[in-house]
């Protein structure tokens, strides 16, 4: 496998013209492809804690990702608990947390935007989550809303991997499975409150919700379980430690969402662009990039 990688990317490079190519990864196992490639810089952007995933073997996990780390030009962690375990293996490494697609998601702000039939349709507030329905999710917590406010509706749009019966047996609750990514705001735009329900544990302690961003950039009142990192957006979300406070936050929110609110969250998601993020890692990129080749590049 490793041989029909190798050969597969150098023959694409050739045909797009491509000489000591940039090898960018976020994933652990591509430490091999390092120096296969007659790459320039070697880039490892790390998007969660891998050995942590219930998943995947942690055990052969690590020392790969250890081995690129210690391998990479440069590096760059989207997450503050993840940034000093890198630093720590490689000096160049950067907090890179993600953005956001502004201009899709402020789509569901606008008037043209059609809000689907499956949400249109449920009873309202409409309380909206959109990912995985994987092992970190705190079911137990999306099941307490439900019975606590039979009149609420649930929206749980994403592939769901794991047992769910306990949610699919409420009324309320609705599970819509997976939808293309465009199609993403004008659910947004369906939504009363966006919810980001994760359990507290040794994986999530890593992780950097994207929907979070986009939830706020959409205008819509956010509530969501008190992570790393979810704590930096607490001057615009609610982020709870308990049950009862979420759901107290959402009663909180949907009382209080007015349409000026939700162009304040809309504004402050404005400066964290994927535009803004990209340009700031490439700058970091290029000059690991001159530190590798010794001279200034044109």
């Amino acid at each position: 496998n490793r041989r029909l990688l190798r050969w597969s990317l150098r023959r694409q490079a050739r045909k797009l013209g491509m000489k000591n190519p940039q090898l960018w990864t976020f994933l652990p196992s591509a430490v091999y492809m390092v120096g296969q490639l007659d790459e320039s810089v070697v880039v490892y952007y790390c998007i969660d804690a891998w050995t942590k995933f219930v998943h995947l073997d942690g055990g052969s996990i690590a020392p790969l990702e250890d081995e690129l780390i210690r391998k990479a030009d440069v590096c760059f962690a989207s997450a503050e608990s993840i940034l000093e375990s890198l630093k720590a293996r490689n000096p160049n490494t950067y907090l890179s947390r993600h953005g956001v697609d502004f201009e899709v998601f402020s789509r569901a702000s606008d008037p043209a935007t059609v809000v689907p039939e499956d949400v249109a349709r449920l009873p309202k507030p409409v309380i909206g989550f959109f990912g995985g329905l994987r092992e970190h999710i705190d079911f137990d917590l999306l099941v307490e809303i439900a019975r606590r406010h039979p009149e609420w509706s649930l929206a749980l749009l994403g592939l769901v991997q794991v047992n769910v019966d306990m949610l699919r047996a409420l009324p309320n609750v609705h599970i819509l499975g997976s939808r293309p990514y465009q199609a993403l705001p004008a659910y947004c735009k369906g939504f009363d409150a966006g919810i980001i329900p994760y359990l507290r544990n040794e994986f999530t302690e890593h992780v950097n919700p994207i929907k979070l961003r986009q939830y706020l950039c959409a205008g819509l009142p956010t509530i969501a379980t008190a992570i790393p990192e979810t704590l930096e957006y607490r001057h615009v979300a609610s982020v709870c430690e308990t049950t009862d406070e979420f759901i107290a936050a959402l009663e909180r929110e949907l009382a209080s969402d007015t349409p000026a609110r939700r162009a304040e969250r809309r504004e402050t998601m404005r400066s964290e662009s994927w535009e803004g993020k990209v340009a700031v890692v490439c700058e970091r990129v290029m000059e690991a990039k001159e530190k590798r080749a010794g001279k200034p590049q044109v």
